[in-house]
């Protein structure tokens, strides 16, 4: 509808990252009040990553957002129980399903909540609540055929070592790294022991408003609590079998953490000491996106400066050659000019120049058999090119034309 451009791309993302602010100030004014609202919204409004994933032209925007909407509507149909709020609950769980595995997890605290409850719940509710989420799986199983299939593929590149530290598999450090993540965005320090104890401070801070609060009076805490917790936990878990565990993939569950911060520092009666807690965490909310603005090197990979670069400096017979043709995307979207191939169909195309992808190279091609098969054929390197992230390496062949 909108095209295909960098802004249509984004443009969505960008919507529904606006939109779960609005939707995180209607739980925090539904569980307590609208100060809470407001103060949850403004955390996520400044939070660094909630930012960056909300310009990113994947799901992980619209997951966190229906996420978050649908622990709106939970709340809602526990409080009133209307038939609007039982339909759109439904409606936003199937979107759910139809957006990305892992807010799946949802699932768990909202039926441990159920259970927590289930001596103030009525039979009627019980019956609504397990049909809704049944109607939610009958709409799914036209999806399962895709899902069994890209279980399969998921465990079975999860052979390759590197493919599953890179996806996400079992580390110990993944929970502390997902903290650090959720804290400061995705700036990072090549000192990790500086990057370490940087961000010492800054989660005692959060740990401390976290703690405090576990002792505030609404029963709701516990369903905010779960919803931080359990999905991550759970994700980490599966990630012994399939490699799963990223800390953006969790994206949805940042939400929570920000309305748990904001409970943290209202629990204080002192409106002065209220101020400071919120201070520090707006301060480290803007500190974090502003050394990540300030730092190109914490950027996406820079596929359009790569092409860009590549288109203006080809002559003659020219193509950019990749370890697999699974990760030319990027490329394709930009290149105009150049044409690319795969590791086995640039051999009969008499070039003269190749532009080498190193990019996953260590991953898809470990041996580096795409560039010894390259220069045994009298291809010689004259220059190598990073584009933050993306490094192309240029061969050239004087005689190609000849042959």
């Amino acid at each position: 509808i909108f095209g295909f451009s960098e802004i249509a791309a984004r443009s969505f993302s960008v919507l529904t990252g606006v939109a779960t602010v609005f939707v995180v100030y209607l739980i925090g004014k539904e569980i307590k009040s609208e100060k809470l609202g407001l103060i949850s919204a403004v955390f996520l409004a400044t939070a660094p990553l909630h930012i960056y994933y909300s310009q990113e032209a994947r799901m992980y925007s619209l997951a966190a957002f229906l996420v978050t909407t649908l622990v709106y509507f939970f709340l809602k149909i526990l409080k009133a129980g209307k038939p609007i709020f039982w339909f759109l609950f439904s409606l936003i769980l199937i979107l759910t399903f139809y957006t990305d595995y892992l807010p799946y997890f949802i699932l768990i605290p909202l039926n441990l909540y159920i259970f927590w409850q289930l001596k103030n719940l009525k039979p009627e509710f019980l019956a609504k609540w397990f049909t809704s989420q049944l109607v939610a799986i009958i709409f799914l199983l036209p999806w399962l055929p895709f899902f069994f299939k890209q279980i399969q593929i998921g465990t079975q590149s999860a052979e390759n070592t590197i493919w599953r530290q890179v996806v996400g598999g079992f580390q110990l450090k993944a929970i502390p790294v997902t903290a650090a993540k959720f804290i400061a965005g995705r700036i990072s320090s090549f000192n990790k022991v500086f990057y370490g104890v940087s961000l010492f401070f800054p989660a005692v801070y959060y740990g401390f408003l976290i703690f405090k609060a576990l002792f505030e009076k609404e029963r709701e805490k516990i369903l905010i609590f779960s919803w931080l917790i359990i999905p991550i936990f759970t994700g980490w878990m599966i990630s012994i079998f399939i490699p799963v565990f990223s800390f953006f993939r969790f994206l949805f569950v940042l939400p929570a953490m920000y309305l748990i911060l904001a409970m943290g520092a209202l629990s204080f009666k002192s409106l002065r000491l209220q101020t400071i807690f919120i201070l520090f965490v707006l301060v480290v909310n803007f500190a974090s996106q502003t050394i990540f603005w300030t730092n190109p090197r914490f950027w996406r990979e820079d596929w359009k400066s790569a092409v860009s670069y590549i288109e203006a400096n080809s002559i003659g017979s020219t193509a950019a050659v990749f370890v697999t043709p699974f990760q030319t995307a990027p490329y394709q979207y930009y290149a105009k000019l150049v044409p690319f191939y795969g590791p086995t169909n640039w051999q009969g195309q008499n070039l003269t120049t190749i532009w080498l992808s190193r990019y996953v190279q260590p991953i898809f091609d470990p041996e580096d058999n795409l560039r010894r098969e390259i220069e045994a054929v009298d291809y010689i390197k004259i220059e190598e090119k990073d584009f933050n992230g993306v490094t192309f390496w240029r061969y050239y062949k004087a005689y190609a034309n000849l042959y």
